[in-house]
């Protein structure tokens, strides 16, 4: 990984400090939210008025008791024999032919108690926190990776944050491991399977178009970021400039290539970065964080707030507005298929080709 300089890496700790802070400002948003539903929810639940049980009769008490449906109609006809004649209707069915109590509205409704923020289903509050859980796992196995493979450097590498290239292999494999295990729990937990978000098997003609589109997304990445840098170049100081491209370099996936120093780790980096990374990414930004946003907004919305989360999470000023554009197609790409592998092919024809034509570019 390229060296960060002390006025790089001061933007970077001012950055994460103010993510950090809007984000356990959420977390309590959150939490007070889920505590105040929780209360008003008790207090509707003791409200209620029990509803009164018609008990069984002495000689009924021995048998199978009968259905008692739980609104019975007033004024019922006597029910039909088969052949269609009215039959005798039982004392025990005529007690359960009273009218039902008159329960009170649900408080719950009535009062204008706010939507639980943990609805029974999967909802925008769960990639929230399923990416924080995931990031803290994953900074744990990070120090657990460091202490045993570089036992006698471990306290400089992490104080630095320039990690060696077996680590950031291990640390991007790990991470997109969470990217696919916290969706998948979810699911799991609220009765969605993986094939219904998109991952059931596409056909060769999905498989062809999520590569065709997988190149014009790179040529189409390509020329927004080249216009982007010369549109920025007559904006910014040129000294402002540099330093947002150092900072750029310093997160970018791609400046790391040329630093893996052998072979059989730049396969690996690459095999990371054009097949493990487009399987995780597009699972939980366009699997999870698109269908919750989804459901609770329209579908523009998601998609445009889809894909600036999905720039966001990669950390880097210069390429922001391109990878918003990519996020935000892959996000349509997503919705007019319904098919998660067209746009993981899409995703790592992108990754994979960017990857061939640096290496292309070192070795001449």
């Amino acid at each position: 990984m390229p060296p960060i300089d002390k006025a790089d890496q001061s933007a970077l700790y001012l950055v994460t400090l103010l993510i950090m802070a809007l984000v356990i400002i959420v977390d309590v948003v959150l939490l007070v939210r889920w505590l105040i539903y929780q209360v008003q929810l008790n207090n509707a639940e003791g409200q209620l008025a029990p509803v009164p049980v018609v008990p069984p009769l002495p000689e009924q008490q021995a048998a199978e008791p009968l259905p008692v449906p739980q609104y019975a109609t007033v004024g019922a006809p006597p029910a039909a024999e088969p052949d269609g004649e009215a039959r005798p209707v039982s004392e025990a069915e005529e007690r359960m032919d009273l009218p039902p109590p008159l329960l009170p509205p649900v408080p719950a409704l009535a009062n204008g108690l706010p939507r639980p923020p943990f609805a029974p289903t999967w909802s925008l509050v769960h990639p929230f926190v399923g990416f924080q859980v995931a990031m803290v796992l994953i900074t744990l196995i990070t120090m657990a990776l460091l202490v045993t493979l570089h036992p006698h450097n471990y306290v400089s590498l992490m104080a630095s944050g320039t990690f060696p290239p077996d680590m950031t292999i291990l640390m991007l494999v790990v991470q997109n491991v969470f990217f696919v295990g916290v969706p998948a729990f979810f699911f799991y937990r609220y009765g969605t399977s993986l094939k219904r978000i998109g991952l059931a098997w596409p056909g060769w003609m999905r498989i062809v178009l999520g590569v065709v589109l997988g190149f014009a997304l790179l040529s189409l990445a390509n020329g927004i970021e080249a216009g982007l840098l010369v549109v920025l170049k007559h904006a910014l100081p040129a000294s402002t400039l540099q330093h947002l491209e150092k900072f750029s370099d310093t997160v970018d996936a791609g400046s790391l290539f040329p630093h893996m120093p052998s072979v059989w780790l730049k396969i690996a980096f690459i095999l990371t970065g054009a097949v493990a990374a487009p399987i995780g990414e597009e699972v939980f930004f366009r699997g999870f964080v698109y269908n919750a946003l989804k459901a609770r907004l329209n579908v523009p919305i998601a998609i445009v707030l889809s894909g600036l989360i999905f720039a966001l999470a990669h950390f880097n000023p210069l390429a922001l507005v391109p990878i918003w554009l990519m996020g935000s197609l892959l996000a349509f790409t997503y919705e007019r298929t319904r098919s998660l592998w067209v746009t993981i092919l899409m995703h790592a024809v992108n990754n994979g080709s960017a990857f061939a034509a640096l290496w292309f570019t070192m070795r001449h």
